[in-house]
Parts: C-alpha cells; structure tokens; sequence
C-alpha cells in the first residue's frame, strides 16, 4: 500500500512538473565555490543566504524563488559584490545588495523588489551587456545612498516596474522600452541617456532639481513624459531624433516644473516630431514660470504633425 502511495505521487509530480517543482523546490546552494555559483535548469529556493562576491551563473531553464542577501553595508561597512550571469529567472525575489550587477546573456526578473546599499559610486547598480527583462519590480537605493544606477551595451525592457536610484540614472549604447513603468532621481542628481535608442509607452522620466540630457539618440514617447521639476540645471537634448504624442491633457511631453531658475531647454542638431498637440507647442515642451529662459532651438526642427508648416531655426529663444 505504501509502495502504491509512494508510486502515485511520482506519476502525479511527472504529469504536473511545474506545481511540484514550485512547491517542492531545491534549495539555493550556500557554498559559492570560486567566486562562481553554478546553477542547474530547475526551480531554486533562496532563503537569505549571503552570496557577497559572488557570481550567480544560471543556464535556460534556471529559476530562482524567495530571498538573496549580500553583505548588509549597516552592519559590516562593506560593499558586498552580487553579480547575474547566464540565462537566469529572478521570480518573486527579494533581493538585497550592496552592489549588484547584470552581465547575463538573458537576464529576467520578475514580481520582485530589489534593494541596493552603498553609500558612494557610480557602479553600484550596473547591467551591462546582454539582455535583461524587468517586470513588476521595484528597484530601490536604500539609505539616501549617492548611487547610480546604469545601463550599458544593453537591451532592457521594463513593464510594471519602479526604479528609484539614490543618485544617477545613466544609458548608454543601449535599447531601453519601458510599458507603464517609471524612472525617478532626485535632489541635484541628474538622468543621461547617451547612444541609445529609447521608448516610452504610458511611462515617465522625472528628475527632481538635476539635469536631463539626450544626446545622439532616437526617442519615441508614447502617452509618456519626460520632466524636471526644478529646472536650475536644465534639460538638453542634441543630436538627437524624437517622435512624441501629445495624448495627456494636463502634462506635456516634455516639461520643467520651474524654469527661471536656470538653463531652461536647449535642444541641438535634432529632430522632434509631434503627434496630436493642436499645434500647440505648451502642449509639447511647457517651460513653468519661466521669465528669461525658456526653450533655445540651435540647428534643430520641430514638426507638428497636421500643421501648415514646421518650426525650424538656427538659433531662437522661444518663451512658452
């Protein structure tokens, strides 16, 4: 009888892989032998073990569920170093580190929070190559941490997810979507996005009193925005061609909170074409309360689709 038990468990586990594996999965190993953790294709349980140093390799077919720690900077005054490599799932994790990077080939993570703390650097959260895929994540800097987060020589694609860096905000050579997602830096920390090609779909960028900048770029922003709230170090885009909606009726797609404080807008050697803004350029690019600045157009155009005719100068403030 209990050989017959025994037998109709293996046969029902067979025919239902997934929801055995989810409940009954392997354990995280917690030796990671040579700096490298070597993972095989099946489901893992993390369950806070610290992985300081150390690089997490994972193969298709990888998954990993539950929490990963590295090395607390509160308590050891050290920045512990987790690195994401292979093809790996990241599924309902919570992740904490000191720093982390992402050098996978196919890197995906899922309904998961991810905590970094280090209090300096520009390194701190780096993905870097590859492919990564983020949805439903929230991404933190803990601790008012001056911390970048980057993107670089990388196709990212984020969906439902949050990323609040305690400093920068940094792409570069890269293809970034975002689907309802946002990006926020705050302070005097600013957002650059060099090289990269760059889509927005129901999503923002928003710095606090830093600067923006685009630069050799192609945007497209789809019911998306991108704003600073205090413009005392301006927004710049050059080089650069972006195609942009005018969807929102409180919100332009470009926008600074309080530009009289600083440089305004500077846009150079680009191209902007707008969709659905009535011709109407507030409805674009809004300057708030701004007296001398405003928006400074050098070798550029500026299209607004259904228009009689496009805006292009060679050098001209425009005040809006």
């Amino acid at each position: 009888m209990a050989f017959l038990k025994m037998h109709f468990v293996f046969f029902a586990c067979s025919f239902n892989i997934v929801t055995c594996n989810m409940q009954y999965g392997t354990p995280l190993p917690t030796q990671c032998d040579n700096n490298v953790l070597e993972l095989a294709p099946i489901l893992y349980i993390a369950d806070g073990t610290n992985y300081s140093n150390c690089t997490i390799m994972g193969q298709p077919g990888t998954i990993i569920h539950g929490e990963i720690v590295t090395s607390d900077m509160k308590q050891t005054g050290f920045p512990g170093v987790t690195i994401l490599a292979g093809t790996l799932v990241l599924e309902g994790v919570l992740l904490r580190a000191g720093i982390l990077h992402i050098r996978g080939d196919d890197i995906a993570v899922r309904n998961s929070t991810i905590f970094t703390h280090y209090p300096w650097g520009a390194d701190v959260f780096a993905v870097k190559g590859g492919r990564v895929n983020f949805e439903g994540v929230q991404l933190y800097q803990e601790g008012g941490s001056t911390c970048s987060v980057s993107l670089i020589n990388t196709t990212a694609i984020l969906s439902s997810t949050s990323v609040s860096p305690g400093w920068n905000f940094e792409v570069s050579n890269s293809s970034v979507s975002m689907l309802n997602s946002s990006v926020a830096v705050w302070d005097d920390h600013h957002m650059k996005l060099t090289g990269s090609i760059v889509n927005l779909t129901n999503s923002t960028l928003t710095v606090g009193h830093g600067y923006f900048t685009l630069s050799d770029s192609n945007a497209t922003l789809s019911k998306s925005s991108i704003g600073v709230y205090m413009g005392t170090q301006g927004m710049s885009i050059g080089g650069s061609t972006v195609v942009a909606d005018c969807d929102s009726s409180d919100m332009a797609a470009f926008w600074m909170g309080n530009g009289n404080y600083g440089q305004g807008m500077a846009i150079s050697n680009s191209r902007f074409t707008f969709h659905k803004c009535s011709c109407d350029i507030s409805r674009a690019i809004k300057i708030g309360g701004a007296d001398w600045s405003g928006i400074r157009i050098d070798a550029s155009s500026m299209h607004f689709e259904g228009c009689m005719s496009s805006a292009s100068k060679e050098e001209h403030a425009i005040l809006v």
